[in-house]
């Protein structure tokens, strides 16, 4: 008889993807919770997305601020601004799930 449990999500009852469930806290309460949980919790999205516009303001300062501070636009930063900010974002999603995860 095979006396393993299948561990849920506390939140939306859905197992765990490969039974991989992260810590977090929801209203003072500790849950666990799959993946999408966690990315549909404001807290980590709004914590993440501020980390993203502080860190890659710094990165877009010291990597293009000489080139837009001389007026300068090149067609590079078109795919370059964005990833400035979507890569902090990224680290810090990746820093929550891996400091939650059970």
């Amino acid at each position: 008889m095979d006396t393993s449990t299948v561990l849920t999500c506390e939140r939306c009852r859905r197992p765990g993807v490969n039974g991989t469930l992260y810590q977090m806290q929801l209203d003072g309460v500790d849950l666990l919770c799959c993946i999408r949980c966690i990315f549909k919790n404001r807290a980590v999205i709004f914590r993440s997305v501020k980390i993203a516009l502080v860190v890659g303001t710094i990165l877009f300062a010291f990597n293009q601020g000489d080139i837009v501070l001389r007026g300068e636009f090149p067609s590079a930063l078109i795919w370059k601004i964005p990833l400035t900010y979507i890569t902090p974002f990224l680290v810090s999603i990746w820093g929550a799930l891996s400091s939650a995860k059970r």
